[in-house]
């Protein structure tokens, strides 16, 4: 009999344990928490200024700033009575370091014209020694884009420096685990009397299955779906659809011998049916008209099967005596197109290929293509070259990132352009990635917003 009772008793506390508590939201992810490091850190720590889920820049630990005719001077205003969440109060002087090492950093935008000034404990300015056209309409989200503006953690106490996490948010961590992470309200947070939920609890779930079965039995408020399962809740309004900045690759290997030669790259982007061009791939980086963009975007071979079969066997031989070609693809989104690369490639020039739908480290070095999912802003970046070239196009590129006229971009942008048209270090396959999320009525308070899926508090 007590054997009994204590078995209910503690099926009882399992099933206590499994629900949700009140005031508290459960969001789902299919990734590592690495993968979601800055959507949780804009939960924990606020800058001088956040985005809404218009995507426009409003009010943070800055209430207020003015901004000089000749756009050259930003006076920053912060709010009476901020605290971290220890309750020590936030001041000026805390965002001194943090803006000496970000001017300081090499490749920084911020680093050819700013100059930091405290005016009291709550006022500061910042003067730009020499700002471009572009920027004095967009200084604003230069200083968002690149930090955030939280002040640095490391505050002076009784005279010493100390290294606790100290959160500026709308929430601290509470608990922090292999599968999980508990954040709780930040009572000293400034808005903090209007933020509902007293507990966000991030689970780590593999199997996305697992997370829609979690949400239909109201045991999960957000949960990321995939497009196959969207088509179940197309008609709901729980349904989220957000359109990112990522963008799809198709890269090449090139440790492969096979890889190094340019024209094999070629034979193979002949032989793929659907595939983008490279139309407005510099827009993020080089802040130019997109006349300009189309004018110096490299020209991508076209589809052709035939030429391309010919063209690999020029260069290799029999395709028949190449190994089983490993290609990589593991974002389960990408599924169906990698099953249409495979089949392009394996009807069209011969190949044999073996598809991994996973990330292990053990194909790293023998991998032949791998389809990733990056933001590139520009995407010629030293990791997908090797030899001579991966010098070269990072010199061309840092200058291109240092430069102010339009004509010396235009000229750079060419010579780049070129280069990626003549050794085709990738390929891109899709423009517009979009993520599916669903989130609970009963849940007011956060959105998510593009492009990154971020978690905007209301």
């Amino acid at each position: 009999m007590k054997k009994i009772l204590f078995l209910l008793i503690l099926i009882i506390t399992v099933l206590a344990c499994e629900k949700k508590a009140e005031n508290e939201i459960v969001i789902h992810t299919s990734y590592d928490y690495s993968e979601n490091d800055n959507k949780i850190n804009d939960l924990l720590y606020e800058g001088l200024v956040k985005e809404n889920e218009k995507g426009e820049l409003i009010p943070a630990l800055a209430e207020k700033w003015e901004v000089s005719q000749d756009k050259k001077k930003w006076t920053f205003h912060l709010r009476d009575n901020l605290k971290y969440s220890d309750g020590s109060p936030i001041k000026t002087a805390h965002f001194i370091p943090l803006w000496a090492k970000e001017t300081s950093a090499e490749n920084n935008e911020l680093n050819r014209h700013i100059k930091f000034t405290e005016i009291n404990e709550k006022i500061f300015t910042i003067e730009l020694k020499d700002i471009n056209e572009r920027d004095k309409d967009n200084y604003l989200w230069i200083i968002y884009r690149i930090i955030k503006m939280s002040p640095d953690k490391r505050v002076l106490k009784n005279g010493y420096e100390y290294d606790e996490n100290l959160e500026t948010g709308a929430y601290t961590l509470k608990k922090m685990s292999i599968d999980k992470i508990i954040l709780e309200k930040n009572l000293n947070y400034w808005n903090s009397k209007n933020v509902k939920a007293q507990t966000i609890v991030f689970k780590y779930i593999k199997d996305s299955s697992v997370s829609l079965k979690e949400f239909e039995k109201g045991k999960a408020d957000i949960v990321q779906i995939s497009q196959k399962n969207m088509e179940k809740f197309k008609n709901s309004s729980e349904l989220n659809k957000i359109e990112t900045k990522w963008k799809t690759y198709l890269t090449f290997n090139d440790r492969l011998d096979m890889f190094q030669n340019p024209n094999v790259k070629r034979a193979v982007i002949m032989a793929i049916k659907n595939k983008k061009d490279f139309t407005g791939i510099y827009a993020q980086k080089s802040y130019i008209s997109e006349d300009v963009i189309k004018a110096v975007s490299p020209v991508i071979p076209e589809y052709n099967p035939e030429e391309a079969k010919k063209l690999l066997e020029k260069e290799i031989g029999n395709v028949k005596n190449l190994p089983v070609l490993e290609f990589i693809s593991y974002n389960p989104e990408n599924r169906e197109k990698a099953l249409e690369i495979k089949k392009n490639l394996e009807k069209n020039l011969g190949l044999k290929i073996k598809l991994i739908f996973s990330y292990n480290k053990k194909y790293e070095k023998s991998y032949a293509f791998k389809m990733e999912d990056d933001s590139f802003g520009n995407p010629l970046v030293d990791y997908h070259w090797i030899g001579e070239e991966r010098e070269l196009v990072r010199k061309l590129n840092e200058k291109l990132y240092k430069s102010e006229k339009n004509n010396e971009k235009i000229k750079l942008m060419t010579e780049l352009s070129q280069l990626y048209a003549k050794e085709l270090p990738f390929l891109l396959i899709n423009d517009k990635v979009y993520k599916y999320y669903l989130i609970s009525s009963k849940v007011k308070e956060i959105k998510i917003k593009a492009p990154y899926g971020q978690y905007i508090i209301n």
